[in-house]
């Protein structure tokens, strides 16, 4: 029987390749909304291709200190014209430039009050896009009886792997690094895979190659045809055994 496997990710707008890749290669995401909102992360901002190098576009948020992501408010509308206007100037002349802004605009348009419901309609927009279909997407506030007084994260995340009939976590290097108990994992009798991002250059808009940038850069570039090859390739999972 095919193991279930369970990812959980906080909401980033303008998600990178791994991000989506990850949602492609799992049976269940979690978007832990409920977590700090990180100001200097990149729950509101992530990178393009210029002619220098890497821009950084980025949502201004209102007093997002101390609060959680599901509770930031966008401020104002403004930076989605700019964010428009810096695409238009800088990938007109991508391949598939006109096919992502068929579906990007309309989504930066759309007058969301919270990054969160922003971030939930980029990821969807782009997953469509690709022609990635997740059945079973969660938010975390779902699981809020089953983690009820559990203080230790590590722990949380088990609760609710286990919540949702997972057989396996799938997760990122840096949690692995940091955070996270690896060991509650196997005491709760689940499996631990780790995301191995081994990025390989695609032609991009300008000279050079930039890794690590928004994912909209290589669709654009690339098309969904093209992007999800270079996903499969890019991104693959080891399991954790200490």
């Amino acid at each position: 029987m095919p193991q279930r496997i369970v990812a959980m990710h906080q909401p980033f707008a303008y998600p990178w390749l791994g991000y989506l890749a990850k949602i492609a290669d799992s049976d269940v995401l979690i978007y832990l909304e409920q977590v700090q909102f990180q100001v200097k992360g990149y729950m509101r901002r992530n990178y393009a291709r210029g002619p220098q190098g890497r821009m950084l576009l980025s949502i201004p948020c209102e007093k997002p200190h101390w609060t959680s992501v599901d509770q930031v408010r966008i401020a104002g509308r403004q930076w989605a014209d700019v964010h428009k206007k810096t695409f238009e100037t800088y990938y007109a002349r991508a391949p598939y430039f006109g096919e992502v802004c068929a579906w990007l605009f309309p989504v930066l348009d759309e007058p969301f009050d919270l990054l969160a419901d922003l971030v939930y309609a980029m990821v969807d927009a782009s997953l469509t896009y690709l022609g990635i279909e997740t059945e079973h997407m969660h938010r975390q506030a779902e699981f809020a009886e089953v983690t009820a007084g559990v203080e230790n994260p590590t722990e949380r995340l088990v609760k609710i792997v286990q919540a949702v009939g997972g057989d396996v976590y799938r997760t990122g290097r840096l949690a692995i690094d940091t955070y996270m108990e690896k060991e509650r994992f196997a005491d709760a009798g689940l499996g631990l895979d780790v995301q191995v991002a081994r990025p390989e250059p695609y032609e991009q808009c300008f000279p050079g190659f930039e890794p690590n940038l928004m994912a909209v850069d290589a669709m654009m570039c690339l098309g969904p045809i093209c992007t999800v090859d270079y996903m499969r390739r890019c991104f693959t999972y080891e399991v954790w055994n200490g």
